[in-house]
């Protein structure tokens, strides 16, 4: 007997044998030939070396832009740096140049009298980024080595710097030296060089 539901009108039993799992069919494409011709390799491999240079090189592009553009703010803008001159304690031209508060340049002459009567005299230029500053606090301490330019002797030079930088710049520099001669080791030393300069 045939039996319908709801308001189905043409509604029919569906056989049983119909109703049984059936097993799933594999869906199949059309295989695609994946075998690359030698030139359709080397293209390939052009394509992926341009990449790996032209991509990482306009990265590094637009850093260097961004950088430019924005600037470090440790070096501050052009207009704010400040060229400052005079003359330290012991008569010697120095020189300092600051961005804002922060001291940039530093370059003075320091004479170290020596323990066997004559002077070592030393010029101290530190380049940039050699200043530890904070606030309007500075500080620095370099040691060199080398020869002699009139005593053709060997010598370790130690340059120490305190100073403040705001609206004045002050401070002191101190210099010690050692010379080795045949004799022995000579000892010079400046004590404090001292610095006021304004702008």
């Amino acid at each position: 007997m045939k039996r319908s539901y709801g308001h189905c009108r043409r509604c029919t039993e569906i056989p049983s044998s119909e109703l049984q799992p059936q097993a799933a069919r594999p869906i199949t494409r059309p295989v695609e030939s994946t075998a690359e011709t030698p030139d359709q390799r080397a293209a390939r491999r052009v394509r992926i070396g341009t990449r790996l240079i032209l991509y990482p090189l306009a990265l590094g592009l637009i850093a260097l832009l961004w950088h430019q553009q924005h600037g470090s703010s440790a070096k501050g803008n052009v207009a704010d740096v400040v060229h400052w001159k005079g003359i330290t304690s012991q008569g010697q031209p120095i020189q300092v140049s600051t961005s804002g508060v922060v001291l940039t340049y530093l370059d003075t002459t320091v004479i170290e009298p020596c323990s066997e009567g004559g002077d070592f005299t030393f010029r101290w230029f530190p380049g940039e980024g050699r200043f530890a500053q904070h606030g309007e606090t500075v500080r620095a301490e370099h040691t060199y080595s080398g020869i002699d330019d009139l005593t053709r002797l060997p010598y370790v030079a130690r340059m120490r710097l305190e100073a403040q930088v705001g609206a004045r710049a002050v401070g002191a520099v101190y210099g010690e030296a050692t010379l080795t001669t045949t004799d022995g080791a000579v000892r010079c030393s400046s004590g404090p060089v001292t610095f006021a300069l304004s702008r």
